[in-house]
């Protein structure tokens, strides 16, 4: 997952320094967007509502995400 944010961090950048990406909970996929965090390594990666929905999740959870890099 290291490299993974390297790519991340090092890859072509769009409006507010989002990275578009493939993402995946369980057997959901939709393309978005990951935005860095105020220069820290954190990237937030919104989830909407449908996708909570299809997969069962509530504000909190932990799940097993994938990002394939656009």
């Amino acid at each position: 997952m290291h490299a993974r944010m390297e790519r991340l961090e090092l890859g072509s950048r769009r409006g507010f320094g989002s990275v578009k990406v493939i993402a995946g909970i369980g057997d959901t996929e939709w393309k978005s967007s990951v935005f860095p965090q105020n220069k820290s390594r954190e990237w937030i990666l919104l989830v909407s509502k449908k996708v909570m929905k299809a997969e069962g999740l509530a504000q909190g959870s932990k799940v097993n995400l994938r990002l394939e890099l656009l």
